[in-house]
């Protein structure tokens, strides 16, 4: 354990940082089921954590996993990748649409549609949605994958094995849970505060998604046109 921890906690604490999922479960705590629907999110995002982790422990180790650390980082090599830069050119098309056009609730102080929409949220989505955000391919997994290889690498038997990877998990979830604690314990004040991001996103939530999108399409382009590494 002494030579364990100091290993994997430098990679737990920088996988913890996910503040695009971080927002997520807060955009749930503004719905009619707010701790259910936040907490089968963060829920979601585990057990796809756990399963993707038993399976390196079980049957395949992190080297099945490869393709997906290596896609999700980039390269340094420089070379031209048209599939890459075609992807960064579609989002940088949708991030182009969204900066310029008019939100529906622009000239009002209504939510917009599609926060209407969220508040009715289903609990099984807000768990589904947890598991295609960790399923999808992105930096989540050189850190995951990078800290089971930490595990599975000194020898241990499996069912400690097991045990590091659910400690894993859990500290991966702190910056998650964070916001759920805090809405549960001061859910008086933290209301007002949703409902005014709420009525802000409903606003400026297509150019905000626009901006995430052009910048990086932006970034998949010149990666995939090999200017930049």
């Amino acid at each position: 354990m002494e030579v364990l921890l100091p290993t994997l906690l430098p990679i737990a604490i920088a996988g913890a940082v996910v503040p695009t999922w971080t927002a997520h479960a807060v955009l749930l705590l503004g719905t009619t089921r707010p701790l259910l629907n936040s907490s089968l999110y963060v829920l979601g995002i585990s057990v796809a954590r756990a399963a993707i982790g038993l399976v390196v422990i079980y049957v395949s180790g992190t080297a099945a996993f490869e393709s997906a650390v290596e896609s999700a980082q980039p390269s340094g090599t420089g070379q031209p990748a048209p599939w890459v830069a075609g992807m960064g050119l579609l989002l940088l098309v949708v991030g182009g649409f969204l900066l310029t056009r008019k939100s529906s609730a622009e000239q009002h102080d209504e939510l917009s549609g599609w926060l209407q929409r969220l508040e009715g949220f289903p609990p099984w989505a807000a768990f589904a949605w947890g598991v295609a955000n960790f399923l999808m391919p992105g930096v989540q997994y050189v850190y995951f994958l990078g800290g089971m290889g930490v595990i599975v690498a000194p020898g241990l038997s499996q069912a400690a094995e097991v045990a590091w990877m659910l400690f894993f998990v859990l500290f991966l979830d702190l910056m998650l849970i964070t916001p759920i604690v805090l809405f549960a314990v001061m859910r008086e004040r933290a209301e007002p505060v949703l409902f005014r991001l709420k009525t802000w996103l409903g606003r400026n939530g297509a150019r905000l998604a626009g901006a995430i999108l052009a910048f990086f399409g932006l970034y998949l382009l010149l990666r995939g046109a090999g200017l930049i590494g």
